[in-house]
């Protein structure tokens, strides 16, 4: 290989780059022990700018950005997928929750209009203000076993200052 390189270089032009190339191409196919390829590429490593120049050098160099373009396009598009998913996952899930909200404070709405239509305004308020769904449900839940206006009114007064604390505490 030295005695090859040694004669290519001393051919000079583009033919003489080309094989230089070639001799490397060919040379890393029949190197296998370290050693010899440390060599091999430590010695070719000085004709670096000889063979960068060279037809051969830049096909193999666009072959490789071609390939390692599309690794990245099919990896970037697995990663986009999958993040695609998981947001509308979240989407979906956020979705759901806001409409179950909307159902909930139309539920609370019709029972007080049906029998506490007095305090209608303060349960419009306090459907509005609450953005748990667990919270709404459970507020349906004391309104419909409310007695009278009159308790149905504290337990809508009563859930501001519950949410209220619990925020406080976070």
């Amino acid at each position: 290989v030295e005695e090859v390189i040694t004669s290519l270089k001393s051919v000079g032009g583009e033919a003489g780059k080309e094989l230089l190339s070639l001799t490397y191409i060919l040379a890393s196919l029949v190197f296998e022990n370290e050693a010899d390829c440390r060599w091999l590429k430590k010695r070719f490593k000085m004709l670096q700018d000889i063979l960068r120049d060279t037809w051969a050098y830049k096909e193999i160099m666009q072959e490789g950005r071609e390939e390692g373009l599309q690794k990245g396009l099919e990896e970037g598009l697995q990663k986009g997928l999958e993040e695609g998913r998981q947001e509308g996952r979240q989407e979906g899930r956020e979705e759901g929750r806001q409409q179950r909200l909307k159902d909930q404070r139309q539920m609370l709405m019709t029972l007080v209009q049906v029998h506490f239509s007095n305090i209608a305004h303060l349960a419009q308020e306090r459907a509005d203000a609450i953005k748990d769904p667990e919270v709404l449900q459970s507020l349906i839940l004391k309104v419909v076993a409310a007695q009278d206006e009159e308790e149905a009114k504290q337990i809508l007064l009563s859930v501001s200052r519950a949410a209220s604390r619990k925020k406080r505490k976070k």
